[in-house]
């Protein structure tokens, strides 16, 4: 296959599909990203920029001894994520849902988040999804 096909397939492509690529493609270099962090940073940097993740919700790259680029790149797929796979089937967005969250369940959340458990933040979604269609999108009598 030369360029010029290249260019065609890229062209049948419907947007879904680009985005759908662009994706995949993001969550790799991530993927690759946290596998060097796994492997290669110690144990103890690895516990410190976690337990700063969870508490505070910023990755910080001095923390974790990484490139600023790849923290940026995993953040971005992590939110990519949470957009494509929680928020969004159940019609909401990530800044819809940050403003029903009470930011004393945050921790635990980021906690969730880095332990991939995604079930607790599907759960937390769909309720914040039904608050909405019962209350409407005010989130005034939430807390």
């Amino acid at each position: 296959m030369d360029e010029d096909d290249t260019k065609e397939d890229d062209k049948d492509e419907t947007e879904d599909e680009k985005a759908d690529k662009q994706f995949k493609q993001m969550v790799a270099m991530a993927d690759r990203s946290l596998d060097r962090f796994n492997s290669d940073a110690p144990a103890e940097v690895r516990d410190a920029a976690i337990a700063e993740f969870i508490e505070t919700g910023v990755l910080n790259p001095e923390t974790a001894q990484v490139d600023e680029v790849e923290t940026a790149m995993v953040e971005a797929a992590f939110a990519l994520h949470a957009e494509r796979e929680v928020f969004k089937p159940l019609g909401l967005t990530s800044a819809q849902y940050s403003t029903y969250v009470d930011e004393a369940d945050m921790p635990a959340l980021r906690r969730a988040l880095v332990s991939g458990d995604w079930g607790t933040l599907h759960r937390h979604a769909q309720a914040v999804s039904a608050h909405i269609a019962q209350h409407g999108d005010g989130n005034a009598d939430l807390y």
